[in-house]
């Protein structure tokens, strides 16, 4: 997917009325990598959504540059986080 193709894809999910979007979070994450950006999760309480941004990004990472199958790693993470 072009960059401009996840911008667009963002800007449909930020305006979306869906409750506690996690997309936003996933796609603003992958448009950081493609720019070979940062990003950075900050919430009210500083724990849950931290953790759960931190988590996406490790599953993402390892998908990407490891070539780990994304079913078995979710096994994992779960069980992990669980």
């Amino acid at each position: 997917m072009s960059l401009s193709q996840m911008l667009q894809l963002l800007r449909r999910n930020v305006s979306s009325s869906r409750s506690k979007n996690v997309d936003i979070l996933n796609v603003a994450s992958q448009i950081a990598r493609e720019m070979n950006g940062i990003k950075f999760t900050a919430c009210k309480n500083g724990r849950d959504n931290t953790a759960m941004a931190v988590t996406l990004q490790q599953v993402w990472i390892n998908i990407g540059e490891n070539a780990v199958a994304i079913v078995p790693l979710f096994r994992c993470v779960k069980y992990v986080i669980f």
